[in-house]
């Protein structure tokens, strides 16, 4: 959680609007409606917490949800529902002030969506060939060669040079 001393730097730049909204006793209340609505009016202090922390601008909108789901251990679709209360309730009215103060665009995805599913379907791979099989097929490229960190030994003579060093004259 922010200090004090942070929390007033945050709230002296907000909007006049946000600011009203965000002390409004009013806001509070809505909150306490959304969380008894929903059956957890035990935790509304948590909640009203994750508000205020959206509207001072530290807490993205769209990442209310999963920060309900995380933080309280709610099912994803009671979170849904309480936060929808809320942006309806709390955040439509200041709305425009939220979208500048995020940067954001009037609809933006949501983050605890699944991911859509590929449109056509992958084809797997073929297993490389094995080497029977490049043996029956003549056209087959041979396999790649192995590279060694260590040089090969030499034959000189009938000394084998395990070291990899050349001989000196």
């Amino acid at each position: 959680m922010e200090n004090s001393a942070t929390l007033q730097l945050l709230y002296h730049r907000l909007p006049q609007t946000i600011k009203n909204v965000l002390v409004a006793p009013e806001t509070g209340e809505m909150i306490f409606k959304a969380c008894t609505k929903h059956g957890i009016a035990a935790r509304v202090s948590a909640y009203s917490g994750l508000v205020g922390m959206v509207l001072l601008g530290e807490l993205h909108p769209n990442l209310l949800v999963k920060n309900i789901v995380e933080k309280e251990g709610l099912d994803i679709e009671k979170a849904k529902a309480v936060a929808i209360d809320i942006s309806v309730s709390v955040f439509q009215p200041v709305k425009q002030e939220l979208i500048s103060l995020y940067g954001i665009s009037p609809k933006a995805p949501d983050p605890i969506a699944a991911p859509e599913p590929p449109k056509q379907p992958v084809a797997p791979s073929a297993p490389p060939p094995t080497p029977a099989a490049r043996q029956e097929n003549p056209l087959a490229s041979p396999p790649p060669p192995t590279l060694s960190l260590r040089p090969e030994p030499k034959l000189e003579g009938n000394i084998v040079n395990l070291k990899g060093e050349t001989p000196q004259p």
